[in-house]
């Protein structure tokens, strides 16, 4: 018997006590009035899962959005609360991108699941992207196991354990759970390319069965975090029937139970980008095999509040961001050519054609894709899809500063406020290498000048502007 449970998006503004909060989380759905958690005296092991968090250490700053590892904690304590055992597994992928930014970022992560408790981390390629010696480092640092059956170097000996062994008293018996790491082949292309990490990925099914073979008799239950889509990890399942439950990423922002899913076998996606923790409610019987399970998909919303521990973990990141120029809550650099960032509205005044045909295009709704995306607070895409982003008086937040975001005239021809004080005909000349520094390979593997460029001119002959301005001089 399954039971499928979903805490909504939902806000409920009579809770505002943190004891209210805390028995939101733990029984009560945010939609009705139905417990989220049925009553049962079965032994039961509660198994909490995310992935993909790419980053976010914080909440996401759209509408309805969640998210945050100081509310995650807070959630994590909740749970633990009930004296059900737990599992706490974490699926890949903590960062998104390469650099110091993302090394502090994981670090960050890590030290934020130290303080929560977690059981093991399997490996995912934007991990493996920051290189291994990085990765092994932060191993040592890490309260819990790194695991992966089939990350390897080039002689094809594994950097971390093929999986980790979990004892949990359930029911008063000990409970054996065998959690198994592995990477999809899908990504061997991806981290094999990049020579200098010296890495390569064995074939998931072999790595799979070898692991298996070694458990054989050694645990009650096993677990599987498949760092693959659903396309590459339900096959596993099919063919390794005596895994036990299946929690695969590369999906979507919700964790959700997969419709191949069943009482002997569950299958679950963890989600991503941290807006949520699922959670697999495992009964167990005096054999000490799986009965039956309960599905929920926990939101981290504005209704759980902060833990001032991971809290305190996240605000000095924050102001280390701040001190080594990631980062900044006003402005970072001052623009290569100068001066400040003025809008595109202020160019208008004395280009209105050019302006005109500039904000029916592509780079005037460029900020409009991060939010369809859920990416409106992503470093690495702020960087292109808004203007002066990281520099003295530039982007800021949609906010803040609206005016700057997307591509406006500044992004490609420089910071307006020297051109209004002597506009120079020089002014704002570009090169076609300017633009591969967002075109370039990895964001823009399709980019060709002379077609993209279509799309974007705007040029106007300047006697039609001179004319403008004096139709506006004149009124």
């Amino acid at each position: 018997m399954m039971r499928k449970h979903k805490i909504s998006a939902g806000s409920n503004g009579g809770l505002r006590c943190v004891g209210a909060i805390l028995i939101l989380v733990i029984g009560v759905s945010l939609g009705s009035h139905d417990p989220v958690f049925a009553a049962s005296g079965a032994p039961q092991l509660t198994i909490l899962f995310s992935g993909e968090l790419n980053g976010k250490i914080e909440p996401l700053t759209c509408p309805s959005c969640g998210g945050g590892l100081a509310r995650r904690h807070t959630l994590v304590r909740s749970v633990r609360l009930e004296q059900h055992p737990v599992l706490l597994l974490e699926g890949g992928d903590l960062v998104q991108g390469i650099g110091a930014e993302s090394e502090l970022l994981f670090q960050t992560a890590l030290l934020a699941m130290n303080e929560m408790g977690y059981d093991a981390l399997n490996i995912g390629e934007l991990d493996v992207a920051l290189g291994m010696r990085f990765l092994t480092n932060m191993a040592r640092r890490a309260r819990f196991p790194f695991i992966s059956a089939n990350l390897a170097d080039l002689n094809g000996e594994r950097f971390f354990p093929a999986y980790t062994m979990v004892e949990r008293s359930v029911g008063g018996t000990t409970l054996r759970v065998a959690v198994i790491g592995v990477l999809s082949r899908g990504v061997r292309a991806y981290l094999e390319k990049e020579s200098q990490l010296d890495v390569t990925v064995i074939e998931p099914e072999q790595a799979i069965a070898t692991t298996l073979e070694r458990l054989r008799g050694k645990a009650d239950m096993r677990v599987l975090l498949a760092h693959a889509q659903p396309e590459e990890a339900l096959p596993w399942g099919r063919a390794f029937p005596e895994l036990d439950v299946i929690v695969y990423s590369h999906e979507a922002e919700l964790p959700a139970e997969n419709e191949s899913s069943t009482a002997r076998q569950i299958v679950v996606n963890a989600g991503r980008e941290g807006q949520y923790i699922g959670r697999l409610d495992v009964q167990i019987d005096s054999s000490m095999r799986k009965s039956s399970h309960t599905f929920t998909s926990l939101m981290l919303s504005d209704l759980i509040p902060d833990s001032p521990v991971v809290r305190a973990i996240l605000d000095t990141s924050l102001k280390m961001m701040v001190e080594r120029r990631f980062r900044s809550s006003r402005a970072l650099d001052k623009p290569e050519r100068g001066g400040s960032y003025v809008g595109s509205k202020r160019c208008a005044e004395c280009h209105q054609n050019q302006f005109s045909i500039w904000s029916k295009q592509y780079h005037a709704k460029a900020f409009a894709p991060l939010w369809n995306e859920r990416k409106e607070t992503d470093p690495e895409c702020l960087r292109c899809h808004t203007t002066g982003y990281r520099f003295f008086t530039g982007f800021t937040s949609d906010k803040q500063t609206p005016e700057l975001a997307s591509v406006g005239c500044e992004a490609c021809h420089g910071v307006g406020s020297n051109h209004l004080e002597n506009p120079t005909k020089r002014y704002g000349r570009t090169r076609r290498s300017d633009c591969k520094s967002c075109h370039d390979e990895e964001n823009s593997p399709r980019f060709s000048y002379s077609t993209y460029y279509k799309k974007i001119a705007h040029e106007q002959p300047a006697k039609k502007n001179a004319e403008i301005k004096r139709e506006k001089d004149n009124a």
